[in-house]
């Protein structure tokens, strides 16, 4: 009778915990596509293997290059082999020879055009490709990321503020370079004026982003807390006042325990006052 009656109070408990348990399924698709975008943001670094460095039109004009240079030469140097051999006279050579450099600079001139027009095409943001942003950004990502869950294990930890300083430290730089990625080109981190906004705004951020860690945080601390505690009363004072109480209740006498009603409570108490102390 005894274990029917711990049964029966134990499966009563245990379903009014998994009532207020969510499923997995209830959960939905947000811990996936979370996870799925961490995921990326710390790997993103190592997606430009998927990316050419410079378009097929790049490297096509980039070939004419040395070609041109080639032809002009050779010209150049059949102009002289002619005027030494006597094959034309000197103001002729001089006439050609200018024709001809008019000539390759003009050509020389639209490669240079084109070539411009090519890598700004193929840039990103400023860089001189996808794959070279994707890269640098991702390893920028990846250090941001760290540093803020390195943040938020010491602060769970309770760690000394010397460490939180130096977490801070970490995120205003991952968070300068990050804002510099999305916002600025590298021309513009030669400008003092534009390094000293970004500096500015990646305190500021720095500053929002560890109150945001902190409270949250603490928040996962706190439920945590009493998720251990709801526990505890389940599966430990729960079982051991009301099945004794239950017990003395139905056969007018006590259940055979080395504890007490009183020490059980006494427990019980002890830990509400332990999770008490921890919350505040």
């Amino acid at each position: 009778m005894k274990n029917n009656s711990y049964k029966t109070l134990s499966t009563s408990t245990q379903t009014t915990m998994e009532r207020a348990t969510p499923s997995v399924g209830k959960r939905g698709i947000k811990p996936i596509i979370l996870g799925v975008t961490l995921f990326i943001t710390v790997t993103l670094s190592l997606f430009n293997v998927f990316f050419d460095r410079y378009s097929n039109e790049y490297i096509t004009n980039y070939n004419d290059y040395p070609l041109i240079i080639s032809q002009r030469d050779s010209t150049q140097n059949a102009l002289l082999n002619s005027l030494e051999k006597g094959e034309i006279d000197k103001a002729l050579f001089i006439s050609r020879f200018k024709l001809n450099k008019k000539q390759f600079n003009n050509r020389l001139k639209s490669y240079t055009k084109k070539h411009k027009e090519l890598k700004a095409k193929h840039s990103f943001l400023g860089r001189s490709s996808f794959k070279f942003w994707s890269y640098s950004f991702g390893l920028v990502l990846g250090y941001l990321f760290f540093a803020i869950s390195n943040l938020k294990n010491n602060i769970t930890k309770g760690s000394t503020y010397k460490l939180h300083y130096i977490d801070l430290s970490g995120i205003v730089v991952g968070i300068f370079w990050t804002i510099h990625h999305l916002f600025f080109t590298q021309e513009d981190f030669n400008n003092n004026k534009y390094v000293i906004v970004i500096i500015t705004c990646a305190i500021l951020c720095t500053i929002a982003t560890y109150n945001i860690v902190k409270y949250y945080t603490y928040k996962d601390n706190i439920i945590r807390t009493l998720l251990d505690f709801i526990k505890r009363m389940k599966n430990k004072h729960y079982i051991d006042v009301a099945v004794k109480a239950k017990y003395a209740e139905q056969y007018n006498k006590a259940l055979s325990d080395t504890k007490t009603v009183k020490q059980h409570a006494d427990e019980l108490d002890k830990d509400i006052d332990k999770t008490f102390n921890q919350l505040l």
